[in-house]
């Protein structure tokens, strides 16, 4: 017995499709996003040690954010996805420093990086 073949097609489709946004995700936004933040690091005198995620649904020290959205797409038909991650690094003082990081991208527009608390307090 095999399945018909728009079934196929569908599967197939589905799975192309996970696999390019899993890429997206990782490539596109997440290891760009790291790129530009070791070089504001640097430039701050500061010295990267890693990127981690925060749990799901947990946005960090962003208490601002009063709900966090699931999907990616708005009503005006723009793409968009945020992401939030913890950053650690070595502060001036040589301590071990830990901030959450928001990373806003969207489809046609530069990428936004935030940070919570102000990395630049660290820097002095």
């Amino acid at each position: 017995m095999s399945l018909p073949l728009n079934v196929l097609y569908g599967i197939t489709s589905g799975i192309i499709f996970v696999v390019l946004a899993n890429w997206l995700n990782n490539r596109l936004i997440i290891k760009t996003a790291e790129k530009r933040l070791i070089k504001y690091l640097d430039k701050l005198g500061l010295k990267y040690l890693e990127i981690r995620r925060t749990e799901f649904l947990n946005v960090g020290d962003f208490k601002d954010v009063e709900m966090t959205e699931i999907t990616s797409f708005y009503a005006n038909g723009r793409i968009s996805l945020t992401y939030y991650r913890y950053l650690d690094f070595i502060g001036k003082e040589g301590k071990k420093r830990t901030v959450t990081v928001r990373i806003s991208w969207h489809l046609f527009k530069r990428t936004r990086i935030d940070f919570q608390p102000d990395i630049k307090k660290y820097a002095v």
